[in-house]
């Protein structure tokens, strides 16, 4: 069985949780249909994707906030499986090892308003 590569992430994710709490976050959305992604040098910054009901695929931005705890929206719940990072320009992937299951007991979410809509998460090594 795979080990977490969270060393004290349950502190950190609920440190993290407090202050998305107290402060809020900013609403973003995803985007379903084509994908309208940018090119990004921002090594901590990936995406998590699935398809919607009607099988179109679906993308919301991840951001890490340490090795292994990442951030994004609330409403991409339903996305966070794998996590992508490190994507070349063309949206291919540049190494498998850059590629990460989302731990699934790790995920603390809140989605009740515009501004109010986050989710933390822990990655497993793939």
């Amino acid at each position: 069985m795979k080990q977490s590569r969270l060393n004290g992430g349950r502190m950190i994710l609920g440190s993290v949780v407090a202050s998305l709490i107290a402060l809020g976050s900013v609403q973003t959305q995803s985007i379903c249909g084509q994908d309208e992604r940018q090119p990004s040098q921002a090594r901590g910054v990936g995406y998590v994707s699935s398809f919607n009901s009607e099988k179109n695929p679906c993308f919301c931005t991840l951001t890490l906030i340490d090795d292994a705890c990442a951030i994004t929206a609330g409403h991409c719940l339903h996305l966070l499986e794998q996590a992508t990072f490190n994507v070349d320009s063309e949206g291919n992937q540049m190494s498998a090892a850059q590629v990460y299951a989302v731990d699934q007991a790790s995920i603390r979410a809140l989605q009740t308003r515009i501004g109010n809509d986050w989710a933390v998460c822990g990655a497993l090594e793939a």
